[in-house]
């Protein structure tokens, strides 16, 4: 969810209003630093600790969002809609790697099926869905293979 910080942020900078991108960055460390801090204090326990950054992460996207509508017009529903192909698709991938984590293998050898199953799953998976951020990665690793420079080469969809 960094990307949709990073672009909300060039977003507001571009429409002339980067003293809103400085009030929500306030706004939105405030909250985070807030909900950490009290999930720290009444628990010490990892699963509790990860709940509570999802649950940060989903209010900094709905204070984005807020702004982002009235700035751009662009519906919480309408993001939502563009995430939502690369949250089943890691949902899924979550469930693979998990069920691994079940096995009672040697620990090295369930991190490496782990990965390698996580990183097929993804890449079938991004595949089958058409997925354009994949094929845009995809496009991106191809040119830097081929030599191509950001400078003199054009990272587009196909």
């Amino acid at each position: 969810m960094y990307f949709v910080r990073l672009a909300s942020g060039q977003i507001y900078k571009a429409i002339g209003h980067s003293e809103v991108l400085l009030k929500l960055e306030i706004i939105k460390k405030a909250v985070s630093i807030s909900i950490l801090f009290l999930f720290v204090v009444f628990s010490s326990n990892v699963v509790v600790f990860a709940f509570a950054t999802i649950l940060t992460i989903l209010l900094v996207l709905i204070i984005d969002s807020i702004t982002l509508r009235k700035y751009i017009d662009y519906k919480f529903r309408l993001q939502i809609l563009d995430f939502l192909p690369n949250i089943v698709i890691s949902l899924v991938m979550y469930f693979l790697v998990s069920i691994i984590g079940m096995t009672k293998l040697n620990m090295y050898i369930e991190l490496i099926l782990q990965v390698a199953v996580g990183l097929i799953s993804y890449m079938i998976l991004s595949v089958v869905s058409k997925n354009k951020n994949f094929k845009f990665v995809i496009n991106i690793i191809k040119s830097f293979l081929s030599g191509k420079t950001k400078n003199n080469s054009k990272f587009e969809e196909k």
